[in-house]
């Protein structure tokens, strides 16, 4: 049962929620005015990765710099816009080796309003557990009424059941899209029809908060041909004086060389040994 609850003339709570039966518990008006706001949750893997390529910087991160405080209050404003609710808070996902924050990690952490979620890294850069961090975080908070509305950055089918399980509970899923350079659709079929309404993005919006990273050393190390075994020739030995793949067949033809030189050279008899007729 609900305790009592008074309220001011403008319907504003007096006091703490009285006692109910099963102890203190929220009035009816806390009960249906408590999901009036929304939250966002970003894939940060995906916003790097194709962001990147609908700017025109390429897939690799490592080439992409992210603002991650403008990029947050761009989401927060957009989802702010579209559904006329306050914000939550913004929970933002990516991947780190054995969940240890970097640098860029713990400065998303400190901007304010902001929840930051680490899965794994695996040795391909690939983020795994992230799936399953975002799922957990959308269903606590639609079955605990904290919000009406979920703004997703993302576009793994994985998330598909996630989306489906909050709307069974009255959570308005709205998924935020980045397509390809040329248009074409990059998300899951299945998430995107699951979903209440898709907004994407474009390039313009984008510029705001993504850009080119410094064509450093370090950016060029890390690029896209990072794991292709390099077809460099072999080092010079200096003990045989033969390079390259011909080393076998050089070493063949110095031996049949030195063999012709052993028998073309005359042999001479020293003067005190010669057999006399």
């Amino acid at each position: 049962m609900l305790g009592v609850c008074s309220r001011h003339s403008d319907g504003s709570p007096v006091g703490e929620p009285s006692e109910g039966p099963q102890g203190p518990s929220l009035c009816f008006w806390e009960l249906t005015h408590s999901m009036d706001r929304c939250a966002v949750f970003v894939d940060a893997g995906y916003l790097y990765a194709e962001g990147g390529k609908l700017s025109g910087i390429g897939p690799s991160r490592r080439n992409v710099r992210l603002d991650a405080l403008r990029a947050n209050e761009f989401l927060v404003g957009l989802a702010t816009t579209a559904c006329r609710l306050p914000v939550l808070r913004t929970y933002w996902y990516d991947g780190a080796r054995d969940r240890i924050p970097t640098a860029e990690h713990q400065a998303i952490s400190d901007l304010p309003n902001v929840k930051l979620r680490l899965g794994r890294l695996n040795q391909r850069h690939q983020q795994k557990g992230v799936d399953a961090l975002i799922y957990h975080d959308l269903m606590t908070l639609a079955r605990e009424r904290a919000v009406s509305a979920a703004y997703l950055l993302s576009g793994d089918e994985d998330l598909r059941e996630g989306v489906r399980a909050a709307q069974e509970i009255g959570v308005r899923v709205t998924l935020v899209e980045i397509r390809t350079p040329s248009g074409a659709r990059n998300q899951s079929r299945d998430l995107a029809r699951e979903a209440d309404e898709i907004l994407m993005l474009t390039k313009e919006d984008l510029s705001g908060f993504i850009v080119e990273a410094p064509d450093t050393g370090e950016a060029r190390r890390y690029s896209p041909t990072l794991h292709r075994r390099s077809r460099s020739p072999r080092p010079h030995t200096p003990s045989s004086g033969l390079t390259g793949p011909r080393t076998m067949t050089s070493l063949l033809w110095w031996q049949i060389a030195r063999t012709y030189r052993r028998r073309s050279t005359p042999t001479f008899c020293e003067p005190s040994r010669a057999v006399s007729a």
